[in-house]
């Protein structure tokens, strides 16, 4: 999240913790010319923006009850501040609905057996049908 500052080299809009302000411009992180940067730096991946901001929301509201446990942070504001602005594009939203039927709706061999694969037949490997799966035989007893 470099960006270039009046005096023409790059300055850092990082959060300063654990009050959370920008190093620069010191108004509360993300500030908009942080939030430029990650709109630029996550373009192409807006889900792993919302997964990143969502940690630094749980990092920020730690250290900010840490600072004022009475009343402490207000999240309403917590949640416009760091994920509240991004924008909810058609990508992500179908990665959100993705992950959600996915979870709701798990594979049908998912889970069942030891390995996590296929089901297994029983026989060792390498070896063609048992004796027992190849059905009756004749009379005689042959096959």
């Amino acid at each position: 999240m470099t960006t270039p500052d009046g005096a023409g080299r790059g300055a850092e809009h990082t959060p300063r913790r654990p009050a959370w302000t920008c190093r620069v411009c010191e108004r509360p992180w993300p500030c908009d010319t942080a939030r430029a940067a990650l709109r630029v730096e996550y373009r192409f991946d807006p889900l792993a923006l919302f997964v990143y901001l969502g940690l630094t929301l749980q990092e920020a509201t730690a250290d900010l009850f840490r600072l004022n446990p009475n009343p402490g942070p207000d999240p309403v504001e917590l949640h416009e501040r760091f994920i509240g602005w991004v924008p909810v594009s058609r990508m992500v939203r179908r990665a959100l609905l993705l992950r959600a039927y996915a979870v709701c709706f798990p594979t049908p061999h998912e889970g069942r057996y030891p390995d996590g694969g296929r089901p297994t037949t029983g026989r060792p490997p390498g070896r063609g049908r048992r004796e027992a799966d190849r059905g009756p035989g004749r009379p005689d007893g042959t096959r």
